[in-house]
Parts: structure tokens; C-alpha cells; sequence
């Protein structure tokens, strides 16, 4: 039974130290953007892709010890959260579990915002783009089949005869 807590706990405590990584990826990869370093930004693309499998491995390992536990104890394990197993009266483990949920919780909100800063920056991007784009292409009269959005306008088709005898 401890054994399994013990188990949970350093998974748990990878976890942090592996989002914290992340973390400073994402940072990196922000003054990589900003500074132009597309050679660097591809490797630091790479190893984030590379963490990011180690913590998909670490969490299937946390899952399974997770399983076991929920077993032992009688619970769901498909709806037992560290919260709960932290609830457990023989985990002599709680209080530090409950030390790297507080973090991990931290380090997910962390994580959320500077996601939800990237939408952001990708939507302004994609309008001031599509922006340049309205402005830099101002249709020649009824001759552009484009419109000024860059959509395709619907030209009517003249049917035209070509003369093959010459």
C-alpha cells in the first residue's frame, strides 16, 4: 500500500519538474519568435514535441498506479482524482501530495494563460494579414475575378469561339 503512494508521489513530482520545463520551452520559444531565430525555434519545437511524449509516458505510468490504488481502496478509477487519493486515511503521502497538486494546478493555469495569449496572437495575426491583404489587393474594375477579401467572385463566362482555320 505505501508502496503504491510512494510510486504516485515521485510520478507526481516528475510531473512538476517536467512542466516546469515546458514552461521555460514556451518561454524560450516566445523570444525565439520575437527575435527571429526560426533555426533555433525548430529545435526548441523538437525538444518540446520530445517532453511532451515523456510526459504523456509519465502520465500513463500515473494512471496505472492511480488504477491500482483506486482497486485497493474501492473506488472508481476512471473518476478517482489525486484530490481523492490525497482523502485516502492510510496515505502517510498526503501532505506531500498535496504539496504537488497545489504546484501542478499552478504550473496547468500557467501553462492555460500563455495557450490562450497564443490564440490570441494567432487570431491578430490572421486578421492583420487578412487586413494587408483587402488593402494591397484593390480590384482593376470588372476584370479581376478576386474580390477585395481575396475571396473568388463569380464572373459570368462568356463563351468565346476560337477560330483554328488560318
Amino acid at each position: 500500500m505505501k508502496h503504491l503512494f510512494e510510486q504516485l508521489e515521485e510520478l507526481v513530482s516528475q510531473k512538476t519538474v517536467h512542466y516546469g520545463q515546458l514552461i521555460d520551452l514556451m518561454n524560450e520559444e516566445w523570444r525565439c519568435i520575437g527575435g527571429n531565430h526560426v533555426e533555433k525555434l525548430e529545435t526548441l519545437l523538437e525538444k518540446k514535441r520530445l517532453l511532451l511524449d515523456t510526459i504523456q509516458q509519465l502520465n500513463l505510468k500515473r494512471e496505472q498506479v492511480v488504477r491500482e490504488i483506486a482497486g485497493i481502496h474501492g473506488l472508481e478509477p476512471h473518476q478517482i482524482s489525486l484530490k481523492d487519493i490525497i482523502r485516502i486515511k492510510d496515505n502517510h503521502r498526503a501532505q506531500r501530495l498535496a504539496h504537488y497538486r497545489r504546484l501542478l494546478r499552478s504550473q496547468i493555469d500557467t501553462i492555460n494563460r500563455m495557450n490562450q495569449t497564443n490564440r490570441k496572437l494567432v487570431r491578430q495575426s490572421s486578421r492583420t494579414v487578412k487586413d494587408s491583404i483587402e488593402f494591397l489587393v484593390q480590384p482593376t474594375g470588372n476584370h479581376s475575378p478576386y474580390s477585395s477579401r481575396g475571396d473568388l467572385d463569380d464572373v459570368p463566362l462568356e463563351g468565346r469561339m476560337v477560330s483554328t482555320s488560318a
